[in-house]
């Protein structure tokens, strides 16, 4: 019976796709009244009929009629809900019968109230906050990552609509920019969030230790099975089929038990249900109790049409639409190509430093225009999105006088004007703003790729291991250098380090971005074969304050919409790290020792995170000499999430150690005082 429904569908859409308006409606009529009377009136296939119905009559320009037949069918997706009249909405999402029928019903209601101006507008407002709860719905009660991904990519584009039409429809300020402040956050890293909140739950919702322990080691046991699948994959004609049956059945296997775990934590430990899928976003409010008087927040969405960009501090908010997004898309995609290269300013010099000065002059005036700009503070939080995650904005250029003579080290860098660190979403900048680590101790891992077994195709890198000798010496801590910088080694350590920091080859796999990772010395085993995947990483349990990538691409990935760059170093913040430098590009082996160095000699003086790195990016420019100015060599280095100093144990002992000496002091002077006063 469905099938003959289905039918029906199907040629009802040919005579919609042809013109026939009129047929298309009687066909798509006629497959409704035929699974009301095969499944009854209620069921959700039945009411999916009214779906296409609704589709096609606004395309038949009859809003009203389209409005009525949304609110039939949005009646029978939400037992209880009685509309009035085409304007009302549900008031709670409870006993949906169809959340992913009813999200596709509210959006063709939204796009035809969107389409009635201000006539409309309490109901288009009601209906874009009722869609997406729908979403967050969605995104919750699926478990698979990439099921979340799915939802929140299905409403982007609803998401830019909502964004064009609060931004033209809204005359109140504060309800124009609290929705749209909660439309921008809805499409950011949601899946990222949710994993970092779901370790902290466990913890927080006491479920015992060995619940928790038996819920990594299925991770583990996933991880391992998918890797062993993908190695003998690649084997192609070679494969052993008996080996990937076992693994295939395996997998079925842990994906069960770790279902099945999941819902008992959920059933038993109710907290943790709320913990971990709380969907509120953190208001206008609570983010500028949580800036400082020196922090401006700026969140970026770029639609096909138009960038956003909303601007939050302490005491204002301010929105700004730029465009068209084409351009500033080329043109951003044109400005990463200059900066990831040194290779036109060595073949042509004056020509590629005069596009230079054109292109990064031009960029920031569109992504900060003025009246973002002259509100900036000293710190600034960025929220990229789409092709702004790959670009450094601080080789930006923010204008005034440029040296015509090329001198790279002279010019006006955003990085030199503003202390600049990235997040990726607002609501995991505040998740992340609790209490940190508070160990210091030091892991630095620097391979020589000199082994017998070492990876083919990865040359030594000159100065990596002076990098991570360097940062040792500022903190305490270990050294895993040349033979002794294993794969097993880093997952043993790696839980009891402070401060994490790899210098060493990267490969990444953007067709599978899980096997992306980084290349130790050697091949050990099958379980530690010289790669660290980023499913690997996954499945550490991190307690660093703060992770240094410098090796190549840690920025790198593909970029994934609604959630972002799926790159190596996204995969520390989901194990539980709360900051994290990464590169850009394939960072040049020297300069990149010098800024580390920098870095953390300044990281050591208890600076913020990005004061440290622009203190850096500002010795090394002091230093430079002709091309050894260019953004490639210094620009690629970037800090995501928290910008706090380092909670530092040695910081902590010496301010002990000087309050004891003052004490000292104190006491010794009132004692001299005492036996040179005369006696009464």
């Amino acid at each position: 019976m469905g099938d003959e429904a289905d039918k029906m569908q199907i040629a009802a859409k040919k005579l919609e796709n042809a013109g026939s308006y009129e047929q298309a409606l009687e066909g798509y009529q006629a497959a409704l009244e035929f699974r009301k009377s095969a499944l009854g009136s209620n069921n959700p296939s039945t009411v999916g009929c009214y779906n296409n119905i609704a589709r096609l009559l606004v395309a038949m320009d009859d809003p009203e009629k389209a409005l009525a037949t949304c609110q039939q069918a949005i009646a029978l997706y939400v037992p209880g809900f009685v509309p009035s009249g085409i304007d009302d909405n549900p008031a709670s999402l409870e006993k949906v019968t169809s959340l992913p029928f009813l999200l596709d019903m509210l959006l063709i209601k939204f796009d035809v109230l969107s389409t009635m101006g201000d006539e409309k507008i309490d109901a288009t407002i009601g209906t874009i906050h009722l869609t997406l709860s729908v979403v967050d719905q969605l995104r919750v009660g699926h478990k698979a990552e990439h099921s979340k991904i799915f939802w929140t990519q299905k409403i982007l584009p609803f998401i830019e609509s909502a964004l064009a039409y609060s931004y033209s429809h809204l005359s109140d300020e504060e309800q124009r920019f609290a929705l749209c402040h909660a439309l921008i956050e809805k499409s950011k890293a949601f899946v990222l969030f949710e994993a970092t909140r779901g370790m902290d739950a466990m913890a927080v919702a006491g479920i015992p230790a060995s619940l928790r322990e038996q819920e990594r080691d299925i991770r583990e046991k996933l991880t391992e099975t998918e890797q062993f699948i993908y190695q003998e994959e690649k084997r192609c004609d070679l494969a052993d089929v008996g080996k990937l049956e076992a693994w295939n059945n395996a997998l079925d296997t842990y994906h069960a038990e770790y279902k099945q775990l999941i819902h008992q934590f959920e059933k038993e430990y109710p907290n943790y249900f709320q913990l971990k899928y709380e969907v509120d976003i953190p208001s206008l409010e609570e983010i500028k109790l949580k800036l400082s008087d020196d922090q401006s927040m700026l969140t970026y969405f770029m639609g096909s049409s138009h960038l956003y960009l909303l601007l939050i501090d302490k005491n204002s908010t301010q929105l700004v639409r730029s465009g068209p997004a084409a351009g500033i898309i080329a043109q951003a995609k044109t400005f990463r190509s200059q900066v990831i290269t040194i290779d036109a300013a060595l073949q042509s010099p004056e020509q590629a430093y005069q596009t230079y000065l054109t292109t990064a002059t031009s960029l920031y005036a569109r992504l900060f225009p003025p009246t973002i700009s002259s509100q900036l503070k000293k710190e600034i939080i960025i929220v990229a999105d789409g092709i702004l995650h790959y670009i450094p904005f601080g080789a930006l250029l923010t204008g005034g006088d440029l040296p015509a003579e090329r001198n790279y080290s002279a010019l006006p860098y955003f990085a030199l004007e503003k202390q600049l660190s990235e997040i990726p979403s607002v609501s995991l900048w505040m998740h992340s703003q609790g209490s940190p680590s508070h160990r210091l101790n030091y892991a630095g891992f620097a391979p020589s790729y000199a082994h017998d077994n070492s990876p083919s195709g990865f040359s030594a890198l000159r100065y990596n291991q002076e990098e991570v000798a360097r940062a040792q010496s500022t903190f305490r801590g270990e050294l895993f250098v040349g033979d002794a910088c294993l794969e097993s080694v880093f997952k043993s350590k790696s839980s009891q380090a402070g401060v994490l920091h790899l210098a060493m080859h990267t490969v990444l796999n953007d067709e599978q971005p899980l096997y992306s990772g980084f290349i130790f010395d050697h091949l050990e085993d099958s379980l530690n074969d010289g790669v660290l995947t980023i499913g690997e990483i996954y499945n550490l349990e991190l307690q660093a304050q703060l992770v240094v990538l410098s090796s190549c691409n840690t920025g790198s990935g593909e970029l994934v919409g609604g959630e972002g760059v799926m790159s190596l170093a996204r995969a520390f913040s989901f194990a539980g790290c709360p900051s994290i430098i990464m590169s850009l590009w394939e960072c040049e082996d020297q300069s990149t020792k010098k800024m580390v160095g920098s870095f953390v000699d300044h990281l050591k003086e208890g600076q913020q995170k990005s004061l440290a790195l622009q203190n850096a990016q500002r010795d090394y420019l002091a230093q430079a000499i002709g091309n050894e100015g260019h953004p490639f060599y210094w620009s690629g280095l970037m800090i995501v999430g928290s910008d706090v100093p380092l909670s530092n144990e040695i910081s902590a002992w010496w301010s002990a150690a000087v309050a004891v000496v003052l004490l000292l002091a104190g006491i010794r002077f009132m004692r001299r005082r005492t036996q040179r006063s005369p006696k009464s």
